[in-house]
Formats: C-alpha cells, sequence, structure tokens
C-alpha cells in the first residue's frame, strides 16, 4: 500500500545542513537521512514522524521538532 503526504511551507531547500538546522526551530518537517539525525532524535531534539513507513530506499526520516505539534 502506496501513502502521499503532501507537505507544503515557505522554506524549501536542497540542502541537508540547512533543514536540519531549521526543523528543530520550528521550521516544519524534514526528510533528512537517519544517520544525520540519529543524534537529534536519540536527544528529542527533533521527533521522528512516519516510524512504521519506508519512505525511500536510503533509510531517510521525516522529521520535526519537539516544539511543533503534531496531530
Amino acid at each position: 500500500m502506496q501513502s502521499e503526504v503532501v507537505v507544503t511551507g515557505r522554506l524549501k531547500s536542497n540542502n541537508s545542513d540547512i533543514l536540519r538546522e531549521a526543523a528543530p526551530s520550528g521550521a516544519g518537517v524534514a526528510l533528512l537521512p537517519g544517520w544525520l539525525v540519529a543524534t537529534d532524535v536519540q536527544s528529542e531534539r527533533l521527533t521522528r514522524l512516519f516510524e512504521g513507513y519506508e519512505v525511500n530506499p536510503n533509510n531517510a526520516q521525516c522529521v520535526t521538532s519537539n516544539l511543533a505539534r503534531v496531530t
């Protein structure tokens, strides 16, 4: 089964470093490699989204700030 989640916002970037710094500031959702955000997730700086889903074969993680309200 395939699902699609549409994400919109003011910040768009193809630079993972920019997205990694923006997400914990409350800028929204970021799709980043698991190895890049592992420390942030472990320290609860970021929260993984869609844990039960594989977002791509390169082990990317969809994360957002713990400050954000996910409903």
